[in-house]
């Protein structure tokens, strides 16, 4: 179980650090250098944002290994923990601007919408996997 959750550690680390340099090239290629300057809060506080948010997306597939509970069921608590440590940290890094409403709403919308992608992305991967795991056991009649 330990070498799980390192493994999941580390998985949170590179997605939280991936998806935030992306959002950065993304970011300046609209904004130019004011992208990096209206940031209030320093480089290292958005590294370890990115990787905190990271690692609270990817410690909790574990749920994914309780095969007591339905899809569904695994889906939402992987999505409530991922959100609980989202949301705070977006707040205080002001990723999610708070002084108009509407903008803050639409935010978290794109958050969710985005969390909902990625998690359909890999849901799609994984069952194509075990459909060629299970097509290479047919043709070798085990």
């Amino acid at each position: 179980m330990f070498r799980k959750i390192f493994k999941l550690i580390c998985v949170g680390i590179s997605w939280g650090c991936t998806i935030s340099c992306l959002i950065s090239m993304a970011g300046y290629t609209m904004m130019g250098n004011e992208w990096f300057l209206s940031s209030p809060r320093g480089f290292n506080a958005q590294v370890a944002a990115a990787i905190i948010v990271g690692m609270g997306w990817s410690l909790p597939t574990v749920v994914y290994d309780n095969e007591k509970l339905s899809k569904v069921q695994q889906l939402l608590i992987h999505a409530a923990i991922g959100f609980i440590v989202y949301i705070p940290i977006a707040f205080y890094m002001q990723w999610i601007p708070l002084g108009n409403i509407s903008l803050m709403l639409a935010s978290i919308l794109i958050a969710i919408i985005s969390a909902f992608i990625v998690w359909l992305c890999f849901y799609f991967y994984y069952k194509w996997e075990a459909s060629e795991i299970n097509r290479e056991i047919k043709e070798k009649g085990l």
